[in-house]
């Protein structure tokens, strides 16, 4: 049943990374601040 838990969390991280990651784009400077930290 541990394995469960280990989805369900794996389940969880990915959406708020991809919560996260549509917001950045969403952003009008997003562009400019990933290309700058990049360089």
């Amino acid at each position: 049943m541990f394995w469960i838990l280990l989805l369900l969390v794996t389940l969880v991280v990915l959406a708020v990374l991809w919560i996260v990651g549509f917001a950045v784009r969403g952003h009008s400077g997003g562009r400019r601040r990933y290309s700058r930290s990049r360089r």
